[in-house]
């Protein structure tokens, strides 16, 4: 395991989770209490054939919001919803220059006809 990386004590976790809900769940714009999410829960099989495909020797989980564009292509994502997005990620290099942010719909290889690289896992249960 990397220096750093790992399991973490479970209460303070769960302490910075509420202090994340608290600020948010507290703020005065719609655009900001329309877009809260306080989890994303991803399928662990799913996940976990994803990792395994992956040649990069890191992953890095970003924060976004889910766009008009976004939704079109993958109808079951919400506008404006806060999400997290898992991408392949090497350290000391730039991360891929083309995420589309989800498998492919339509069944096809999920790196094919959008520039090349991995892309990047998303498409997790939003809570609430």
């Amino acid at each position: 395991m990397a220096k750093g990386h790992g399991p973490v004590n479970n209460k303070l976790a769960d302490a910075c989770v509420k202090n994340y809900h608290a600020i948010f769940k507290g703020a005065i714009d719609k655009k900001i209490i329309d877009a809260f999410t306080a989890d994303v829960i991803f399928d662990k099989a799913q996940l976990i054939a994803w990792l395994n495909t992956l040649t990069t020797d890191s992953v890095k989980v970003s924060m976004g919001i889910y766009t008009p564009e976004f939704v079109a292509q993958y109808p079951t994502a919400k506008v404006n919803r806060l999400t997290t997005f898992i991408t392949p990620y090497d350290k000391g290099s730039q991360p891929p220059s083309k995420v589309l942010g989800a498998p492919d719909p339509t069944g096809g290889d999920p790196g094919s006809g959008d520039g090349g690289g991995q892309d990047t896992f998303n498409l997790g249960e939003l809570l609430p």
